[in-house]
Parts: structure tokens; sequence; C-alpha cells
């Protein structure tokens, strides 16, 4: 462990975060990573940080505040102040932190227009909100402290967005849920993955427990928050599983779709697969899943032919849309016995 980060563990144990079995590495493009240090054993607790340690909107300095409207979002307000926090004390934190240039591979806000333009749906709206809200919060802050680089406060607004934590007080309860965000020493360097490390809460803190066995050297993750979740549907919130079979959401719909031509869309939700237009839904998916996966197909060719972005950024995009590929070819390869005769998707 290089000595910014023996020295950032050391402060952090200080202020009484209890670190066990784990330490900081910096991996190139993605700032400070947590690995295990010795073999970790499953539910083996191996983070502690105390209630004191913890940045949120009850840290906030008056300063910030009281410049800004009262009804203005944790973030932006979490995001300003460390953005505007000059002190010896956070620097050896913030030193651990990414860096804005870290962000920009993974973070499509940072990428070309055109490669925004070739994400998946609900990504590509994930990130029109992402901009809109940068925006509403940029001309905040801008107003309030026309000092302040926009770069700075863009760095800084990344930190508190995706390297954050839930937390509630009785304050933050009137704050919607995904704007109840904390910072917190070391677990804040744990980076995201479908499944990792479990985290709870008690009245002293947070605590981070291995959620498996770990060897030596290996990197601890934590699952991503709610929003970052968002862009792993395959259909938006219509799902298949791995094996090409649609939840009962999905089936609902297909139901109503093969009804329409007989003037039953308020049909009862279907609670099987065994539905009065079984046939007619599989079919249907059937042909839904191919043209998916044949628009999937061409977004990567149109993702081969782009020279603009940087080639990781290209790298992480193709990356994607091959895991859509593979995702919708899985249902496509499975054996269907399709009804005597054929089918046609109702019309529109």
């Amino acid at each position: 462990m290089a000595g910014k980060e023996a020295d950032f563990l050391t402060w952090a144990e200080s202020k009484g975060v209890r670190v066990n079995g784990i330490e900081l590495a910096r991996r190139p493009g993605r700032g400070c990573v947590v690995l295990a240090r010795r073999r970790l054993k499953k539910g083996q607790t191996i983070l502690s940080v105390p209630i004191e340690t913890i940045r949120s909107l009850h840290t906030v300095s008056d300063h910030v505040a009281r410049r800004l409207p009262p009804h203005t979002s944790i973030h932006c307000l979490l995001a300003l102040d460390i953005a505007l926090d000059r002190s010896a004390e956070f620097a050896t934190w913030k030193e651990t932190m990414p860096k804005l240039l870290d962000f920009e591979v993974a973070q499509p806000f940072f990428w070309h227009e055109n490669l925004q333009n070739l994400l998946p749906k609900p990504a590509k709206e994930l990130l029109n909100k992402q901009q809109a809200t940068f925006r509403e919060h940029w001309c905040l802050v801008s107003a309030a402290f026309p000092q302040l680089r926009q770069e700075e406060y863009l760095h800084s607004w990344f930190l508190a967005g995706t390297r954050s934590f839930y937390y509630v007080t009785s304050e933050m309860e009137k704050y919607p849920i995904d704007d109840r965000l904390a910072l917190m020493p070391v677990a804040d360097l744990f980076n995201h993955a479908e499944t990792g490390c479990d985290v709870s809460f008690t009245p002293d803190g947070y605590h981070v427990l291995a959620d498996r066995v770990y060897r030596a050297g290996e990197e601890a993750l934590k699952p991503s928050q709610a929003a970052e979740l968002k862009d792993r549907g395959l259909l938006g919130p219509f799902l298949l599983d791995s094996g090409g079979v649609a939840c009962r959401k999905t089936r609902s719909a297909l139901e109503i779709l093969c009804s329409k031509s007989e003037r039953r869309q308020n049909t009862p939700v279907a609670q099987d697969e065994g539905g009065a237009h079984s046939a007619e839904c599989d079919v249907l998916l059937d042909q839904l899943v191919r043209d998916f996966h044949g628009m999937a197909m061409k977004t990567l060719d149109d993702v081969h032919g782009l020279r603009v972005g940087q080639v990781r950024q290209r790298e992480v995009l193709e990356q994607r849309w091959n895991q859509i590929v593979a995702m919708v070819a899985h249902p496509l390869d499975r054996p269907r016995n399709p009804p005597c005769g054929s089918v046609s998707p109702p019309a529109s």
C-alpha cells in the first residue's frame, strides 16, 4: 500500500473508522480500490464507519446552505460543500477519491454526443436526466458562487453522486429517497458491481460485511445504487429470464396485445403462461426479441464505424451492446413449439 493510501487509512482510523483485513491500492483510471489484505470469511465485518465521520446534509456548512434556496437537493449541497472545502483534513480524504479524468471512460456524461446517441435506451434516458439535473444544480451554484469553476464543481458533483451511500435522518426524510446521500471515508472507495459486500446500519454507524470468501489481493465490491441498476433491463421494466421466459408483467402485456383485435384490452392479468393466447404470445415474443436482436446488431455496426471520442469509451459502449446481443441471442436459441399455422402479431 502506497504512502498516500496508508496516510489516509491512518487518518480514518484516528477518526474511529475500523478496518479489518482490507487495504487500499491505486489502479490506473480507477483511483483507489479496496483489496482483501488476507483471506476474508463470508459475513466477516471488514469495515465500520462511525456516524461522526459521515458527510451529509447535517455537515454542510452554513456558508454554503444559506446562499442557496431552501429546496436545494442534498446532492447539490454536498457536492458544493466538498468543492469548497480546502481544509488539510479533507485533502487527505479527497486525495484517494477518483480524479475527474477517471470518470471519462465509464461515465457517458463525458462522451462525444455521437457515442451518447448510441447508448441503450434506459442508459440514454438516465444520461438525459443526469445532464438536466447537473444543469439545474450548476445554475444555482454558479449564481451563488461565481468564483467556482464549473470543472471543479462537476468533479465534486460526480464524487457525491457516484461514491455515496443511502443515509437518512429525520431532517432528510422530506427529501426524495434517491437524494438521501452521504459520503463515508474508506467505504466510498468500494467500486460498484451487480453483487457485492453487504452494508448494514446500526445506531453507531455503517458496517460493511464480506458477502463471500475473498482471497488475498481480490477486490472487494459493493452493490450498485438503485439508479445505476436501471440500465440492466433488456426491455425496460418488461423482463426475460436467462432462459427466455417472460416475467409475469411481460406476459400480461403480450396477452393484452394478442387480445387487442378482440377488444379485450381490459382482460384481467394472466397469472401464468397458460393464458388464453399462450401460443400467440410465444410467437409475438419471439418476433419482438428477433427485432430487438437485429436492432442491437445494427447498433454494434454503427459503434464500429465511429472514430469519435476515446478508444476506451468506444470499447465500453461496444462491450455493453455485445452483452445485450448475448442476452437476446440466448432466448432465440431456445427450442420452441410453434402452433400449427402461422400467427401474425396484432396490428397496432
